[in-house]
């Protein structure tokens, strides 16, 4: 019975993105074809590598768990039953709802009244943070992952985010978009790749990959479909990279190897695989939860500069009776998800989830949100779901987008009714 479930949690996926993200003309990278990949990648692999034993010279549960001082929990099969089909009943609401929304036609909304001089001044403004961030902080660039620089990243990361937001709110929102390249040929990209190189200088690689798989989406979806040949070679050099950049923060080049190089692709997997097996032998599954500790992050939007002390309105795990651990800074989101939503909650939220993105996709005002939401589901969502939900969806994907398109379109109706 495991070894089916397991089988039917890797072949359902894969079916799903043949049938909706694939056909003759090639493969297309939308939310159904990410979501499915970082399901296998995140909540199916580490389950089934133990199971079967695979790739036992380099990957041994116990030393993933010693490695992080944690005791080696080895899930009864009664646990790994309920956990795969918890997630599989969440995978099939998120693929039912997907089917069910693809009926509704979704119109093509555009601003009325729209001037992109308010985008202008916004990345004038944007650049002007980054030239006085990186000249403050000049010595700590180029030299890799240094945790107690951590907050000097969180930084880079946000402005990262906000760059690449911006430049695809003005891609969709002129006539540029008619051509693909054209998102290339613009000063939006050329400041957006500064701030990348020096992300990446700082030894992330999480944030560079979505970037550049935004991509990918905006190609895939709103242009032309790739090859599954291309696709499959990309994927083997996603994992190449995301073995490969570790290796470049640490400096450590006599550890590149292939074999080290797909160990360190699939290490995040493995190590938050530990607070998955910790979540479920000591918390009992709950239906419906209120997201008490979820809403109270909402908080984290504000800048620590104005509200430096906001982590003491943040609710904790054991306040709503959970017992939850972060390994690598993240925990498992399918531990989050129930903690936040509960299992049935959590079936509900996944039905409806492709009904929005579909209606983001559809919109030309809203797809760069779609774009800019579904990159960043590829890893985020799965690695870290509370900053995910908080920054990445509820700040950067709603608040500041219809800011940003209100301010244009009332500054556009301003000016139009000045030239009548």
């Amino acid at each position: 019975m495991l070894d089916s479930l397991i089988f039917l949690n890797i072949i359902i996926p894969i079916f799903s993105c043949c049938i909706s993200s694939f056909n003759r003309h090639g493969l297309r990278f939308d939310h159904v074809f990410i979501v499915s990949a970082a399901y296998i990648y995140f909540w199916i692999i580490p389950l089934t590598v133990y199971r079967f034993k695979l790739f036992t010279s380099l990957v041994r549960e116990e030393n993933f768990a010693s490695s992080f001082s944690l005791e080696n929990i080895i899930l009864s099969e009664d646990d790994q039953l309920m956990y795969l089909t918890c997630i599989l009943s969440i995978y099939l609401a998120f693929i039912i709802g997907e089917i069910i929304s693809r009926q509704f036609k979704f119109k093509r909304y555009k601003l009325k009244y729209f001037t992109p001089r308010p985008f202008h001044l916004l990345l004038i403004l944007y650049t002007f943070i980054l030239i006085v961030l990186t000249f403050t902080t000049k010595e700590f660039y180029f030299k890799g992952y240094v945790r107690e620089f951590f907050s000097l990243q969180g930084n880079v990361i946000a402005l990262n985010l906000v760059l690449l937001l911006l430049m695809y709110l003005m891609f969709f929102n002129t006539n540029i978009h008619t051509k693909f390249t054209n998102i290339f040929k613009n000063w939006y990209f050329f400041v957006y790749l500064i701030s990348t190189l020096l992300l990446v200088s700082l030894g992330n690689r999480t944030w560079f990959i979505c970037g550049l798989l935004s991509f990918f989406i905006l190609y895939t979806n709103y242009y032309k479909r790739i090859s599954l040949l291309l696709t499959v070679l990309g994927f083997i050099s996603l994992i190449l990279v995301l073995g490969i950049l570790p290796i470049v923060r640490t400096g450590d080049w006599n550890w590149l190897s292939t074999e080290i190089a797909v160990y360190l692709a699939f290490y995040d997997t493995f190590a938050t695989h530990n607070s998955l097996k910790y979540f479920i032998i000591n918390n009992d599954l709950q239906l419906l939860n209120i997201p008490s500790v979820l809403i109270s992050k909402i908080f984290n939007i504000i800048p620590s500069t104005i509200m430096p002390s906001k982590e003491i309105l943040y609710y904790a795990y054991e306040d709503v009776g959970a017992n939850v651990i972060s390994v690598q800074s993240a925990s498992h989101t399918f531990a989050l998800l129930m903690v936040h939503f509960g299992f049935m909650g959590t079936i509900i939220l996944a039905f409806i989830s492709p009904f929005l993105l579909n209606y983001l996709k559809h919109s030309i005002m809203l797809s760069a949100i779609y774009i800019f939401v579904v990159a960043h589901m590829a890893a985020p969502m799965f690695r870290d779901f509370d900053n995910f939900a908080v920054k990445i969806l509820l700040q950067f994907s709603l608040i500041m987008p219809l800011i940003y398109l209100s301010i244009c379109s009332i500054y556009g109706k301003l000016t139009s009714s000045r030239n009548v």
